[in-house]
Order: structure tokens, then C-alpha cells, then sequence
């Protein structure tokens, strides 16, 4: 067992209720502060750890441009320290610039590439939807230029090519030589870690590994633990390259009990606590620090 006052910074949480969900007439997914806070409360009981704080962004998918999302999130960290707000963006909305220029003192920004509206009802060859990602990511990073970019990578099936998310993104950082510290969630899919290996301020977050591991995609489950992904990570990566989240409260169950099993599998592990202690929070520390 770990030290008992050992602490993590949880890098992926969603606030708010889902939009699209409502909209498809299905049940949404929910999560408020209160929510989080008491799965917080009841991990330290069970494992004795400390959450310091929770990095927080609305759920995917928006039918206003995320503009009430964004603000109700701002309200809660404005209101609260122990979350960090991420702003959740869209290039291809008309709000992009606003958002930006009304909340310019967020610690990072959330995208979600499956949920851009030029893309989530898109109907067009994967030629196309290529561009448009690329000149998505372009327009970003001409419009933000020092804190942290989380990137979910999920799209590449509808790409020409099956191009990975993490090539796109990182051959138009090249091309503008941009600076933004990117984290891939969910550890990338797992595309071109040797390319995040090696390049500057790159990194992956394992959030809903456990999850994953269960239900997502058959690379995911190929690792039967999250142990077993987080050691293949670290074999590829290092742990000065991996973050760690939750992805709450898309977790097994969704429920406390998974959001523990998303803790358990690193604060259990075999690493030494030097190492979990990158990985829980001072990777991640250091960019929001800047």
C-alpha cells in the first residue's frame, strides 16, 4: 500500500448534464459538482488518497456552440478552486473566437473532434473530412498558442487513410511550429506513441482505461487490465509522457465503484511511488503551472 496521504490530479472529468443525449430522446449522462466531490469523498475512504483537483469540461456535443456549457463550468471553478477549467471548443462554430476572447484565462481546452458540427452529421468522403480536421486543428492553434490542448482522438475511421488523429495534429503543430503542450486522451488509441516519445511537450492521458479495457474498442480490450495498458504505455512512452483521468462518469457502472477502479489500477501498481507520483499529478501539474 502507497503512502497514506498520497494524491493525484484527476485530468479528464465531465460536468453537466449531455446535450446530444436529450436530444436523441435517450438518457443522458449526468454529472454535477456534488456528484464528483462525494466519489472523490468515498475514494479516500476506500484507498486513503487525496484528489487535489479535478480538471473539468462540459460533455461532447453541443446544439448552441458549448457557449452554456462553457459558462456553467466557468461558474463552478470560479466559485470553487478545486476544479480547473478546460474550454471546450469547436473551430467550426461560430462562437469559436468568441469563447476564446470571453474566457481567456482557462487553463487549457478540450477537443473533441467527433462532436465538431462540420463533422458529427457529416455525410462527406473521407477525403474531405481529412481537411476539415486539418484545417480545424490549424485554426486552433493559430488562435491559441501557450496552455494545454487535450485532444480526443477518436475519428480516424471516417479519415482517407484512416489517418490517426495524433499525425494530423502533429503535422500541423509542425507546420506552425506551435508550442501547445497536446495530451491525447485515452492514450491515443495507441497510434504513433513513438512519435509522441519523441516529440516536445506531447503527452497521453489514460483516462477510462479501466473502462475501456471492458467495453471499448477491441485494441483497448486486447490489454485484458488496465495494468497491463498502463505498462505498455510506459514501455513506449515513459511516465514523464502519461497523465492520469478518469474520464467521470464514463466509468464502469458509472458509478463510485468505477471511478475507483480507474484509480486503483495505478495507485496498486508495482511502480515506485516516484513514478506514480508523475503520472498521478506532477505531469500534469507542470502544465498547468506553465
Amino acid at each position: 500500500m502507497k503512502g497514506k496521504f498520497f494524491s493525484f490530479i484527476d485530468s479528464h472529468v465531465h460536468l453537466g448534464i449531455d446535450q446530444v443525449r436529450i436530444k436523441k430522446k435517450l438518457q443522458p449522462q449526468t454529472q454535477y459538482p456534488d456528484d464528483y466531490i462525494k466519489k472523490v469523498k468515498d475514494a479516500y475512504k476506500k484507498l486513503g488518497i487525496i484528489i487535489e483537483n479535478a480538471i473539468v469540461f462540459p460533455f461532447p456535443g453541443s446544439y448552441n456552440g458549448y457557449i452554456n456549457e462553457n459558462e456553467y463550468i466557468y461558474r463552478i471553478c470560479k466559485d470553487n478552486s478545486f476544479f480547473r477549467q478546460f474550454l471546450i471548443i469547436d473551430p467550426s462554430r461560430k462562437s469559436f473566437l468568441e469563447l476564446l476572447k470571453k474566457y481567456n484565462s482557462v487553463d487549457g481546452y478540450k477537443i473533441h473532434i467527433a462532436s465538431w458540427l462540420s463533422l458529427i452529421y457529416s455525410e462527406k468522403p473521407p477525403s474531405e473530412n481529412r481537411k476539415i480536421i486539418s484545417e480545424g486543428i490549424e485554426k486552433i492553434m493559430e488562435n491559441i498558442t501557450e496552455r494545454p490542448l487535450l485532444i480526443h482522438p477518436w475519428y480516424q475511421d471516417r479519415i482517407e487513410g484512416k489517418t490517426p488523429i495524433v499525425d494530423i495534429v502533429l503535422n500541423v503543430r509542425e507546420k506552425l511550429e506551435n508550442k501547445n503542450p497536446i495530451i491525447f486522451a485515452h492514450c491515443a488509441m495507441l497510434n504513433n506513441l513513438e512519435r509522441i516519445k519523441e516529440e516536445k511537450d506531447v503527452y497521453i492521458d489514460l483516462s477510462a482505461s479501466a473502462f475501456l479495457i471492458q467495453q471499448g474498442p477491441r485494441i483497448y480490450r486486447n490489454f485484458k487490465s488496465p495494468s497491463n495498458l498502463l505498462k505498455f504505455c510506459i514501455e513506449k512512452i515513459g511516465v514523464g509522457k502519461c497523465i492520469w483521468g478518469t474520464d467521470s462518469p464514463f466509468n464502469i457502472g458509472y458509478d463510485t465503484k468505477g471511478y475507483i477502479k480507474e484509480i486503483e489500477y495505478l495507485f496498486k501498481s508495482d511502480l515506485s511511488e516516484a513514478d506514480i507520483a508523475y503520472i498521478a499529478k506532477n505531469n500534469i501539474r507542470r502544465l498547468l503551472n506553465g
